[in-house]
């Protein structure tokens, strides 16, 4: 059942990838032949904005993980020379 649905799965992105890549093909010589000169470089323009925006938001998104990742990682390393400590403190008290 669970491979049936791995399946079925990969087959349905896979449409929508050839979908997706049909029309971002298709689009632009459509566009060629009903926008102007000027309109066309205006929505070129326009595109790369768009991408450099996406570009950047991928990139704070990275820089904030990574940020996260980091703080976890001291707070491990804070929390096992804690329980170092109070294990050194009670051997010495035993000792």
């Amino acid at each position: 059942m669970k491979k049936i649905r791995e399946i079925v799965k990969a087959l349905v992105m896979s449409i929508a990838a050839l979908t997706a890549g049909f029309a971002a093909i298709s689009l632009p010589f459509k566009l060629f032949d009903e926008l102007s000169a000027d309109a066309m470089r205006y929505l070129f323009i326009g595109e790369l904005c768009v991408y450099f925006v996406i570009a950047m938001l991928y990139i704070v998104k990275r820089e904030r993980v990574k940020a996260k990742k980091a703080k976890e990682a001291e707070k491990r390393i804070a929390r096992r020379e804690k329980f170092q400590r109070a294990q050194e403190e009670y051997y010495s008290l035993a000792a």
